[in-house]
């Protein structure tokens, strides 16, 4: 698998967006991280709860080839904690 980071940063949105971790709305105005990466030569952009990014930074630490389909995980939910 393959996933260059272009950018990823802490942004406040102008309006709503889903996260890409667990697929709960992420309101206008909430602190939230905006990612732009390529994976597996398609560019992506995606909005992430503060606590979902984080829980994704720990469970890639786990597995660095982490794959997960949008909405797979709770919020902040790590893939240790969803696998169980």
């Amino acid at each position: 698998m393959s996933c260059v980071g272009l950018k990823e940063h802490q942004v406040n949105p102008r309006k709503p967006h889903n996260c890409e971790w667990c697929a709960e709305k992420i309101p206008a105005g909430e602190k939230c991280m905006y990612r732009a990466y390529v994976w597996e030569g398609v560019f992506h952009s995606a909005y992430q709860h503060l606590e979902c990014y984080e829980a994704m930074q720990k469970s890639a630490i786990d597995d660095n080839n982490l794959e997960f389909d949008e909405g797979m995980f709770n919020r902040g939910q790590t893939y240790a904690e969803w696998e169980g």
